[in-house]
């Protein structure tokens, strides 16, 4: 009988015309390799256009590329356009590192010192860069002259951005309004997130120094509070824009636009162009389009936005209690501690001389605002002149529009019957 155990069989090849065999097997890895590099020339080759410039990752920060981007114009042959990206990659990795390591409110890294460094070093004198003395210094400054904004109070943003993002039964059962324990939690914060009880020194020698009083202190052990005592919370990513920006522009790249996760998009001074969508958002029906418009006519340099209401994005919601509506958010109104109630969108468009932070600081003050009085006033009044505040809100269903910086900008006619021209 024929033995049918395949352990058993003997395995022949042929070897038959090896030399044959083996000049086609390295053709074939030839032939396989060209096209391999064929295909990956494709991948990279480029065309003149808009191109995509992000940072390279670090594994100290390893979220910090995607927190500020760049889309730069570049025409060319395939290769010098790759040469400049790299180029640009390089600029765009140093920098925004650097900014964004310096404004860190948790971090603390070897090449930079950071707000970490002095939240976690309370009561001691901490040497810092001139960048975080100088940035800092800043902010505190704003802390006075701007009446909704501190930087003491990531306690309260914080808590409002824990609430946010509990899922849809629990963020209602634990809201203010429902649950006692944390209005009263809410309102410790309110009284002791501020100068009052946190003083920061600026010493001499590019030293800071950071305390807080014993109440401060208690409260913070009594409540468990992780939050960092000091931030640029609202101002933290308007900064790290214009720091990108400047350097930039320093260094002769014009040809272009930064953008943000946050929907912050900001014209480098040769980019001539850029387009706007303006979405209403109205939480308790649906939104609607009121606007696809090209922020640029009349020899303006080109606008840029700044976005800060939309209830389109998780951790953003309302609820009903007692027949009234609560929006919840992170635009806060730092006297009462509780998300603006009267704002459902706001889109900023920049001026030519305005500063994006200043811009950020000025849209921030709106959140004070409760009833459309309150708010057209604002609006209209000489602060409010430089830049474009398109404002929606959840009263009725109009718009406002803060500047005559339209005037040389084409309206569609479905926006022109919507607005209230203040």
């Amino acid at each position: 009988m024929k033995n049918t155990n395949k352990e058993d069989e003997e395995i022949k090849i042929s070897t038959k015309h090896m030399p044959l065999r083996i000049v086609l097997f390295v053709l074939a890895l030839a032939a396989a390799g060209t096209a391999f590099a064929i295909f990956f020339t494709s991948l990279n080759e480029k065309s003149a256009g808009y191109q995509r410039i992000t940072a390279t990752p670090k594994k100290e920060a390893p979220a910090y590329q995607l927190s500020v981007e760049a889309m730069y114009y570049l025409d060319g042959k395939s290769s010098d356009i790759n040469a400049k990206i790299g180029e640009l990659q390089t600029v765009l990795s140093e920098n925004l590192f650097t900014i964004y390591a310096t404004l860190d409110e948790y971090g603390s890294y070897n090449t930079h010192s950071s707000i970490g460094d002095l939240n976690k070093h309370i009561g001691q004198e901490v040497q810092v860069s001139e960048l975080l003395y100088t940035t800092l210094k800043k902010a505190y400054d704003y802390s006075d002259s701007y009446s909704n904004y501190s930087i003491y109070a990531q306690p309260i943003y914080d808590f409002w951005d824990n609430i946010t993002h509990l899922d849809a039964e629990s963020r209602v059962n634990q809201d203010v309004v429902n649950y006692p324990d944390n209005q009263t939690y809410l309102n410790g914060l309110l009284t002791y997130c501020c100068k009052e009880h946190c003083t920061v020194s600026f010493l001499e020698g590019n030293k800071i120094k950071v305390e807080l009083s014993n109440e401060y202190r208690t409260f913070i052990e009594e409540n468990q509070v992780e939050s960092p005592v000091l931030s640029l919370n609202i101002l933290k990513v308007p900064l790290m824009v214009e720091y990108v920006k400047n350097v930039f522009e320093e260094r002769g790249y014009k040809n272009g636009y930064l953008f943000t996760p946050d929907d912050y998009s900001v014209n480098l001074s040769g980019h001539k162009k850029l387009e706007h969508i303006f979405y209403v958002d109205q939480p308790e029906t649906s939104s609607y389009l009121v606007g696809l418009k090209t922020m640029y006519e009349g020899g303006h340099t080109g606008y840029s936005s700044l976005r800060f209401h939309t209830y389109a994005e998780d951790g953003i919601y309302n609820f009903k209690k007692d027949d009234v509506t609560y929006y919840r958010h992170l635009n806060l109104n730092l006297t009462s501690g509780l998300p603006n109630q009267l704002i459902s969108n706001l889109v900023v468009i920049k001026g030519d001389e305005e500063k994006i932070d200043e811009l950020a600081l000025k849209a921030n003050e709106l959140n004070k605002d409760e009833n459309l009085e309150d708010l057209y006033t604002r609006l209209t009044s000489n602060e409010f002149t430089g830049s474009a505040f398109i404002v929606s809100n959840n009263k009725d269903d109009k718009i406002a529009i803060s500047s005559s910086i339209f005037e040389k900008t084409t309206i569609a006619q479905s926006i022109a019957e919507r607005v209230i021209q203040k």
